[in-house]
């Protein structure tokens, strides 16, 4: 073999050059066989652990996807009476037949449960099918009342959210009562209804005005529950108009 210095011919199995004194070490070309199978199981399970990563993170975002998704239909689902009856008060001044034509929903005569035909006056009904429970009587968990004149003209379309209603027949539960004496005329309805911060009980679209009605209860200074009936009355472009408030008769549903 050849020094790597001083390029002289020294015996293969030198392990120092004779002539130079230059040490001699055989490179390791290859790991040994327990070495590279260590490095065969790291990088396995380097790529094992990589793959769970991705597969774990893949089923978290698909169970996300279908949670937003589900949510979303029954926003929607839930929403499916108010969106109606925003629908519906296009058709105030308009005949009964127009607003069954261009609508294409069904008008009933009356509901299909005994309680909801006592909650108001109507003429026509429109009512989901899923029902929901009341001091132990059922309604429909909305409903959609009109009333109409002698000429089977729409005069009042009255949504009713008797979800609401579903824990407590008094309404939605608040820390105490709701003041709306700083809102002015003109102020914007979606001020006022962060103030409030309840779902409206009932929807009542008539002439040039809209009114808001919301149930609500809070502890009094005895401790007792008591209910409150918020009517709050805006123009057709949702300008406030003025708001009204009456203690609630207990387990009063009209």
């Amino acid at each position: 073999m050849t020094c790597p210095r001083c390029k002289c011919e020294i015996p293969n199995d030198s392990k120092v050059c004779e002539v130079c004194g230059k040490k001699l070490q055989k490179k390791k070309l290859f790991a040994s066989f327990k070495e590279r199978k260590k490095g065969v199981k790291s990088v396995d399970s380097a790529v094992k652990k990589d793959t769970k990563f991705k597969i774990i993170l893949a089923v978290v975002i698909t169970v996300a996807i279908i949670g937003v998704i589900v949510a979303i239909i029954l926003k929607i689902d839930d929403n499916s009476g108010l969106n109606l009856s925003d629908d519906l008060k296009e058709f105030v001044g308009e005949p009964v037949k127009t607003a069954i034509n261009e609508s294409d929903v069904y008008f009933a005569d009356e509901s299909a449960f005994d309680a909801a035909n006592f909650i108001t006056e109507f003429d026509y009904i429109i009512e989901d099918d899923k029902s929901v429970e009341i001091d132990g009587v059922k309604y429909p968990k909305w409903a959609i009342f009109i009333e109409a004149d002698e000429k089977d003209i729409i005069e009042v379309v009255r949504y009713v959210d008797f979800s609401v209603l579903k824990k407590n027949s008094k309404g939605e539960k608040v820390d105490s009562e709701i003041n709306l004496d700083k809102f002015a005329i003109g102020d914007k309805f979606k001020k006022v209804a962060k103030v409030v911060d309840c779902d409206a009980f009932s929807i009542t679209y008539e002439g040039g005005s809209v009114a808001y009605e919301y149930r609500y209860y809070f502890k009094n200074d005895y401790k007792d529950e008591q209910g409150m009936t918020l009517n709050v009355v805006c123009d057709l472009e949702g300008g406030f108009i003025y708001s009204t408030t009456q203690r609630q008769i207990p387990d009063y549903i009209d």
